[in-house]
């Protein structure tokens, strides 16, 4: 081979090793930032703009409640300069901060307060019903005004891991800021009168708007997704659909819809998915995904 063409396939694999080391983010120089799932990645994304690698650990089409981390992921925490996160939602990645990186870690409800929601306790004594109880909702991003007080607590986070970028991180916060209160808007007149201000979940996500919009949301399930209501849970909510001439159950994309089908079926009503944003997949993003779930809402409503 001669002098020329030895260069030459020199500097071709040197361009291809650089291109393979970007692609896997290895000699990527900016902040690195990892995110638990989708709302808090959409949050850092629209402050941060290029300027983060950000990681977000929730794969697509699976419940980020059930995340299971594998080493590369924890890997990723250990090394990043910000790990952003909602304790208590994801038990892994909060333990996994607590063990590799705990001085990175951030959860971003301490910039708002969360509320209680509705849990089924069974009892552990044999022959006794369940319960109704309390538990922590940690839903918060499905109102608007709440992530715009998430985005101003991440600002922060984020000019003391990238001062260099402190303005435009800025200026991105304040854009972002408007766009979530034109969402907040377009939710408060779209929903001011309607026939009913009561609607249906098989899963307590929408405590927090329901109650930014003084609505009252009944759910089957509880908090978590997985939990299993009681005979007297399903009577319960029934009877309330039908006081409410409910005509619309909504259930969620990830979880199974038997229940709402149950009670959709003795109603006589339909089954509609409603989106907690968990994850939000293909074209959409938060506030496309928002919107979509108030048209559903203002149908089931009759808004």
């Amino acid at each position: 081979m001669s002098k020329r063409l030895l260069v030459l396939a020199a500097a071709a694999a040197m361009s291809t090793t650089a291109l393979t080391g970007c692609n896997l983010g290895d000699d990527d120089e900016r902040p690195s930032v990892v995110v638990g799932f989708y709302p808090i990645e959409f949050l850092t994304s629209r402050i941060g703009g290029d300027h983060l690698n950000i990681t977000s650990l929730a794969a697509p089409g699976v419940e980020p409640h059930d995340l299971e981390l594998k080493p590369r992921q924890a890997a990723k925490i250990t090394d990043a300069d910000l790990v952003v996160h909602l304790d208590g939602f994801q038990p892994a990645v909060d333990d996994a901060i607590k063990e590799h990186n705990p001085k990175a870690g951030y959860n971003i409800a301490e910039s708002t307060t969360l509320k209680k929601g509705y849990v089924p306790e069974e009892s552990h004594e044999e022959g006794e019903v369940h319960q109704d109880g309390e538990d922590t909702d940690p839903h918060v991003w499905l109102d608007p005004t709440r992530m715009q007080a998430m985005a101003d607590g991440l600002l922060k986070k984020l000019e003391k891991i990238d001062p260099s970028h402190k303005s435009e991180f800025r200026d991105n916060t304040r854009a972002l800021k408007t766009e979530l209160g034109q969402l907040d808007t377009d939710y408060q007149d779209s929903l001011a009168n309607c026939g009913s201000r009561t609607f249906v979940t098989s899963h307590n996500a929408f405590g927090y708007l329901a109650e930014r919009y003084q609505l009252t949301q009944l759910a089957i399930s509880g908090i978590d997704p997985e939990n299993e209501p009681s005979p007297e849970r399903m009577r319960e909510i029934t009877d309330l659909a039908q006081a409410n001439n409910t005509t619309v159950i909504f259930t969620e994309e990830l979880v199974s819809s038997k229940v709402a089908d149950t009670i959709a079926t003795q109603l006589g009503a339909r089954v509609e998915v409603l989106n907690p944003l968990e994850p939000v997949e293909g074209k959409d993003d938060y506030l496309s995904a928002m919107r979509d779930n108030l048209s559903k809402l203002r149908g089931a409503m009759s808004c």
